[in-house]
């Protein structure tokens, strides 16, 4: 590798260092350094000293603690400056960097290393010459006051071993109020721009905290605070740009629209709570992934992470490429790999729903809000001025049943609403028979069929049906209360659909449609028994095949006989309730404008249209969940935030 102008590290350790993700085992803490509740290795902090400064140049901790950042600096041949509000650790640190010049001997002799004790708050002020690199670790708030730790119990149980920082008013640790708290952290930072070289790097390594069941993401606001003095460069905050939908209890939604308290879909399945929603401004690369069968490119920033299975690569013999049987992959389990990480074949995951809502009826004033004016008994509501059995009569409340179920399931595929009522066209007698049934059974109505299909002349019907599922071939959805409905129900859902517009048969099963909004409301109902469509997309239409697997089970749930053999092979794998599918393309691109994050209660993941994704909270546990022998946790990590003075 060519010489740089950042470091003197080789190309391995410079690609080893560019991981996003990497698990750091220090050594056990001395018995001096013990004291200290909250110190970080030596070791990392050389790693990042050795990265972002070359030997000879010179580091700033402001929050110096017991001396790790200055130790570090020796080792890595830097000179080191650190500052320490306590002064007690100002002595232990000054004793430890004696300690470590002793041992280094001549090695160190030409190198600075001073712990001055003061406030950080007024660096400015303390004379200090300009720095390339500074690199530190702030209290996470107030978090040491905290009882209920373990760590922090045993501490308690020791005379020697501090719990929390100092009894000083200017200590950041003793601040209750996290706004004041991050304020004055911030202005910490932005005051050390005079004292930084130009394009010199600021490294804060700090994790996001949880107080009292509330997460506080004091990771991403420090990011987004400090991100208005400096250029965040390398983050660990990850989003997704505006207009990426994310399945949620309504269906669909782009992610900017979602609000707190609304539920998206999680890799377990369920529906969770979305407890905070985050923008921020992104200058950089964009990460765009498209799935197999889905049809689908989802666009993210680099480092946000997926839930995935690597599927390693092998040449022929006969020099063709080909990738490992899924069950081989599959042992080595899946992991969260940053999206930049992926590639064209590993398998990323689609969650098979399972939060089951059932609705016994609907009440239409939810949805017709203005019938509440209209002529009312027990049971129905009625238009004013045309008589209790006119046109304008509907029920004040609509059992959902296999009845209604199959209703919806004929309108959504052959049927319109217009000022003249409702049309369902098709030919069949019967069709036509059951159509005309379903009426007079949900509505109480009229009907009259002209061969073609069967007319039902009632515009307030007609305006129940355009507002529960669309106004127009290209407009039609199913409304947000079936996504979610006991299998049995949304089964005579699709078995209706596919008898107006769908198509069942030994060899394939297909379904065509002009609304993108059905199309994939379909494929949220078929994912629910493990079915993925491969979906083909068409400025006019989208039509939807299920193939191998996924036809079989189609198949069973139309109720049509299936040739094909049970092992059949897919272009996905089910497996624990994912389905996994392959990486068919990826691309990287250039974006600049706002980006969007969720936090998501529980299961910390949330789907887009196409896969499962990491929500970034870190300092929460995932609930584990397994893939064959293998598990997978998302273990309590930090952000290590990188700046530059520019």
């Amino acid at each position: 590798m060519s010489p740089n102008k950042l470091n003197d590290l080789d190309s391995k350790r410079w690609l080893k260092f560019q991981k996003s993700w990497f698990i750091h085992n220090p050594p056990p803490r001395k018995k001096g350094v013990l004291v200290h509740p909250a110190k970080f290795p030596e070791t990392l902090a050389q790693e990042f000293i050795e990265f972002f400064t070359k030997q000879g140049e010179t580091v700033l901790d402001p929050m110096a603690g017991t001396g790790s950042t200055l130790v570090a600096a020796l080792r890595a041949g830097r000179n080191s400056y650190g500052i320490e509000l306590n002064p007690k650790y100002a002595e232990i640190a000054k004793q430890i960097v004696e300690e470590e010049r002793n041992i280094l001997g001549e090695n160190v002799e030409s190198l600075a290393s001073k712990v001055i004790q003061g406030d950080a708050a007024k660096a400015a002020d303390l004379g200090l010459s300009t720095f390339n690199y500074v690199l530190t670790s702030p209290p996470y708030w107030d978090m040491l006051h905290a009882k209920g730790a373990k760590t922090q119990k045993k501490r308690r149980d020791s005379a020697e071993l501090d719990v929390h920082y100092s009894d000083d008013p200017n200590d950041l640790g003793n601040i209750s109020d996290y706004e004041a708290f991050l304020e004055k952290l911030v202005n910490i930072y932005k005051g050390l721009k005079p004292v930084l070289c130009e394009k010199a790097y600021l490294t804060i390594i700090v994790k996001n905290v949880k107080k009292g069941g509330k997460l506080f993401p004091l990771a991403w606001d420090i990011a987004r605070e400090l991100g208005k003095t400096y250029t965040l460069k390398d983050e660990r905050v990850w989003c997704l740009p505006p207009g990426q939908q994310i399945w949620t209890q309504s269906g669909l939604k782009p992610i900017e629209q979602i609000k707190t308290g609304e539920k998206a879909l999680t890799h377990l399945g369920t529906l969770e709570a979305v407890t905070k929603t985050m923008q921020r401004y992104h200058t950089g690369q964009l990460v765009t992934i498209k799935p197999a069968l889905l049809g689908k490119t989802i666009s993210l920033t680099p480092e946000h992470e997926i839930l995935t299975i690597e599927r390693k690569k092998f040449v022929h013999k006969n020099g063709e490429p080909f990738r490992e049987n899924f069950k081989l992959s599959e042992r080595r389990g899946m992991t969260w790999k940053p999206a930049k990480e992926l590639k064209v074949g590993d398998a990323i995951a689609f969650p098979i729903p399972e939060t089951i809502i059932d609705l016994i009826e609907l009440d239409i004033s939810t949805y017709m809000p203005e019938v509440i004016d209209w002529l009312q008994d027990e049971k129905w509501y009625y238009t004013r001025g045309r008589g209790k059995w006119g046109r304008g009569k509907l029920p004040k409340c609509i059992s959902i049943n296999y009845e209604f179920m199959r209703f919806a399931g004929w309108y959504l595929s052959e049927g319109s609403g217009t000022v003249s009522g409702v049309y369902i066209a098709n030919t069949s007698i019967e069709a036509q028979n059951e159509i005309d049934h379903l009426f007079r059974s949900i509505f109480d109505a009229n009907t009259k069929t002209d061969g073609k299909g069967v007319w039902c002349r009632s515009r307030s019907i007609a305006k129940l049906m355009l507002t529960l599922f669309g106004k127009g071939a290209y407009h039609k959805k199913i409304p947000d209360f079936m996504l979610h409905l006991p299998h049995e129900k949304q089964k005579h859902l699709l078995q209706s659909l596919w008898s107006g517009d769908g198509h069942a048969s030994q060899k394939s099963v297909l379904y065509k449609t002009t609304s993108e909004n059905l199309a994939l409301a379909i494929l949220y109902l078929t994912a629910r028994i493990g079915a993925i469509p491969y979906i083909h997309r068409n400025p006019k239409w989208f039509n939807l095949s299920y193939r191998g697997q996924s036809m079989n089970k189609m198949l069973k749930l139309l109720g049509v006989a299936s040739l094909q053999k049970e092992n059949i092979r897919d272009q996905h794998w089910v497996r624990d309730h994912l389905v996994w599918l392959p990486i068919r393309e990826k691309e990287i691109i250039d974006y600049s404008g706002p980006v969007y994050n969720l936090e998501v209660e529980c299961a910390n993941t949330f789907v887009t249209e196409g896969f499962i994704v990491h929500n970034c909270q870190d300092n929460q546990r995932l609930a584990p969940f397994g893939l064959g022998s293998a598990w997978v946790s998302n273990t309590f990590h930090h952000y290590c935030l990188q700046f530059r003075n520019e």
